[in-house]
């Protein structure tokens, strides 16, 4: 049963506490749990948001559970029903893959195991299990596309585009235990997290930075209790975060996660029991309420601002979000219904919410993953399923809603039994690349403004828990 959860309070604009506003739940899901709460959750991831327990097909829980990387920007920001019909590849795009999976070819790799039609496992680099890999088919090599380069991988190799020349960050002569396990774009850079697998202790960050021979390297120390959980980076703010749960605090009704500088100076943040922390704007970070008690009351999440000057939740939004991700100032998100769900975005400054989409109309009306948005806002990455549950007749693929048009595109060439991806965008908005896990090792694929694609970018050795960080390098 366990204690109450506490009363969420909102302080006002003259620093005085709002009248005392009743907790909501989170959507069902105690695999939320296991997520955040097991083996450092959200470090796999998320992410974003988004742990290392990622949730099978065909389970109820609340989003992110579900989808990308182990980050506590993942595994809090998404919607828990994947569940769409199977959509037939033109005959041209399809290299002989149909949507029951029936000729999917499979990888080579001796030292997989074949687990579901058409896919194979493969034990991570960390001690954590085997897990599924990515089927890519039809990828061509990407000889144009933007000039940007990509963090991404487990040693944080950065990558030139185009020419896909890749350098690693963290080094071979690293203990062998130590990988990046996630990237945000922070600073004047991207920061990396990197830790052992077992463990948060000898946690450090790295910021790549940008200099005239390309990159350049700082790596922090950061001081995290050797029995606290791991959870992730939290940026986009004035500071850049490490967020921490203290083992005392696993199973306990209304946890309190502890914000730890990411250069290892200053003084840490405890934020208020129950708040999940997401990603920064200025000195606010969105994050969701989620009070363990009342874990199987409510679908959704609320999602909450936390000011770091004024100490306190300053705004919340006024119903539960199915599924949402952060976008400088903007949260782009939908409340929980079934079907066609419209799309809001919430400006966390002003507190003003518009709807500025009908919502995508996925095939069957249910609800996909999100996972990536475009610096705009305006396109949507997300995860969606060739069918309903059972587990082992599902499979996952990728596609992109133009908010603007509502039209929903579909990536071919990538598909996934385990509904974990990253995604992020060119500056532009126009260019997309994924990172899956493949029996070659991490693989990073593009596709163009029209969709067209996959083309092949960079295959970096190791897989390290399962996920492959990525980000854009300013």
């Amino acid at each position: 049963m366990g204690s109450e959860p506490p009363e969420i309070v909102i302080i006002g604009d003259d620093g005085v506490p709002d009248e005392p506003r009743p907790p909501r739940a989170p959507r069902p899901g105690p695999r939320r749990w296991a997520a955040l709460l097991i083996g450092g959750a959200l470090i796999f991831a998320l992410g974003i948001a988004v742990g290392t327990h990622l949730d099978r097909p065909g389970d109820s829980s609340d989003g992110t559970a579900l989808s990308t990387p182990p980050t506590l920007q993942t595994a809090l920001r998404t919607s828990s029903s994947v569940v769409t019909p199977s959509t037939t590849l033109p005959e041209s795009e399809s290299q002989g893959v149909t949507a029951e999976l029936g000729t999917i070819a499979r990888p080579s790799d001796p030292t997989a195991t074949s687990t579901a039609p058409g896919f194979w496992t493969i034990d991570t680099d960390c001690p954590t299990g085997a897990v599924p890999l990515a089927n890519i088919t039809g990828a061509t090599p990407l000889t144009g596309g933007p000039n940007l380069r990509l963090v991404a991988g487990p040693r944080a190799s950065v990558i030139t585009v185009p020419g896909s020349s890749v350098r690693p960050v963290l080094q071979e002569a690293t203990s062998a235990d130590h990988y990046i396990q996630q990237v945000l774009p922070g600073g004047r850079g991207v920061l990396a997290l990197a830790a052992p697998c077992p463990s948060a202790a000898d946690t450090s960050t790295i910021e790549i930075l940008p200099d005239a021979d390309g990159f350049g390297t700082v790596t922090h120390t950061v001081k995290v209790p050797a029995t606290a959980h791991l959870l992730g980076l939290v940026a986009g703010g004035t500071g850049t975060w490490v967020s921490t749960l203290a083992d005392r605090s696993v199973g306990a009704d209304s946890p309190s996660v502890q914000l730890i500088p990411a250069d290892g100076t200053g003084k840490s943040v405890t934020l208020p029991p129950g708040f999940w922390p997401v990603a920064g704007f200025k000195d606010l970070i969105v994050g969701t309420f989620a009070p363990r008690s009342q874990a199987s009351e409510q679908p959704g999440s609320i999602v909450q601002v936390y000011s770091l000057t004024k100490g306190g939740i300053v705004d919340q939004l006024g119903m539960p979000a199915g599924q949402f991700l952060v976008s400088g100032s903007s949260v782009i998100w939908q409340p929980v219904c079934s079907g066609r769900c419209e799309i809001h975005r919430y400006d966390i400054v002003s507190g003003t919410d518009r709807v500025i989409d009908e919502g995508f109309n996925v095939p069957g009306g249910s609800m996909s993953q999100w996972i990536a948005v475009s610096p705009d806002a305006n396109r949507i990455v997300m995860l969606v399923a060739s069918g309903p549950p059972p587990a082992d007749s599902v499979y996952f693929t990728l596609a992109v809603g133009d908010v603007a048009t509502g039209r929903l595109s579909p990536a071919y060439g990538i598909e996934m039994l385990w509904p974990q991806a990253s995604a992020v965008f060119s500056p532009d908005g126009v260019w997309l690349f994924v990172g899956v896990p493949t029996s070659e090792g991490s693989r990073v694929l593009a596709y163009d403004g029209q969709m067209r694609g996959p083309y092949e970018v960079a295959t970096m050795p190791g897989i390290g828990n399962g996920f492959v960080p990525l980000a854009v390098l300013p």
